[in-house]
């Protein structure tokens, strides 16, 4: 059975409110500075414009636990300036996690809630809510 195999339904039906589609690759994932393998890295990720912001729920692995096989989990929130005047400083940019370093098996049995926290987070996001990252 595939990892995502009891989640994908729900996320296939949010997406499809949105008029999007459930992503499954993206983001270069490392340990050590070592990229881990691509067919190692499963995600999910449902991305939308919604007027001038860009809204997105990911479920990633977290590898901080250095196990390839059996990582750690992340499901997020995130919000950006869909814009094309993009400053020095990049686009302003906000993120919530959900839950960080979690087993799999934890978003799975909550991904109902984890849901509809997120569709009510990214309902309540505003462009002043908007930051730049500390490091840029």
């Amino acid at each position: 059975m595939k990892r995502f195999d009891q989640i994908d339904k729900k996320l296939n039906a949010l997406a499809k409110k949105y008029r999007v589609a459930v992503a499954t690759s993206g983001s270069v994932h490392s340990i050590d500075k070592f990229n881990i393998p691509q067919n190692k890295v499963q995600i999910r990720k449902i991305l939308w414009i919604d007027d001038i912001i860009g809204k997105g729920i990911i479920i990633e692995p977290n590898f901080e636990n250095r196990n390839i096989d059996a990582p750690d989990w992340n499901i997020l929130n995130i919000a950006w300036l869909n814009s094309s005047a993009k400053g020095s400083r990049g686009l302003p940019f906000w993120q919530k996690f959900l839950l960080k370093k979690v087993k799999f098996e934890e978003i799975e049995k909550n991904i109902d809630q984890l849901l509809q926290s997120s569709i009510d987070n990214l309902a309540a996001v505003q462009k002043t809510d908007l930051g730049y990252y500390k490091n840029h």
